[in-house]
């Protein structure tokens, strides 16, 4: 299978590429990124690209599926229009240009909570990302919303962190319903990623943490 990511230098992203390049059925993993990844790899065909210009780079996207894990934060990206540019523009783009070119799966991180009608403008922008994916009509469009990651970020996320110190008290205070927003680790979200990728399955399908969790 060959695999196109956009998103590779995050949490998620960079368990997902460890995970793929272990596993024999990917056979080739398309990577989309701003600042070259300093990994060399049989399998990995990497493309510094110019996110405002993804169309030059168009010819690139073909493969079985696409993983859109791209996402920035509101420390780096206070201005809510650079915001909404990062994580729903550019994961349009690529999406549609996936589409145009045959690709028949998308996999989108998304988030707990995600709600386009939401106040809060992190899940109304989640939200909205979601329904805009539908959208496209892809063969298949899995929706991923994990809880609290757990895993080593590249970079400083302090209140994440302290979350991550502190899920070990409040997980198990988690029962029923509940349980969707217990911690995730971004091991286990990848896991399922490639899961889904091989499945023989279509339409939509949304997974909270829970069901991430299932196999």
């Amino acid at each position: 299978m060959k695999i196109l990511l956009i998103g590779a230098s995050g949490l998620i992203g960079s368990k997902l590429l460890e995970q793929m390049l272990l596993d024999p059925e990917i056979t080739s993993i398309v990577l989309f990124v701003r600042k070259p990844i300093p990994l060399e790899h049989a399998k990995i065909e990497q493309h510094l690209i110019d996110f405002d210009a993804m169309n030059d780079f168009a010819q690139h996207f073909t493969g079985d599926a696409l993983v859109c894990a791209l996402g920035t934060t509101r420390s780096k990206t206070p201005n809510q229009i650079d915001y909404r540019k990062i994580d729903l523009g550019y994961t349009m783009e690529a999406a549609k240009i996936a589409k145009t070119k045959g690709v028949k799966q998308i996999h989108l991180i998304s988030s707990m909570g995600a709600n386009p009608k939401s106040k809060v403008f992190y899940s109304a922008l989640k939200g909205e990302i979601e329904n805009l994916i539908i959208g496209l009509k892809f063969d298949k469009t899995i929706l991923y919303r994990p809880s609290i990651l757990i895993g080593e970020r590249s970079e400083s996320r302090p209140m994440e962190k302290l979350s991550q110190q502190l899920n070990w008290i409040y997980d198990p205070l988690l029962l029923g319903s509940l349980k969707k927003y217990r911690s995730i680790s971004a091991d286990m979200v990848a896991t399922k990623i490639i899961s889904e990728i091989k499945k023989n399955n279509k339409g939509v399908h949304i997974l909270d943490s829970e069901e991430i969790k299932q196999d």
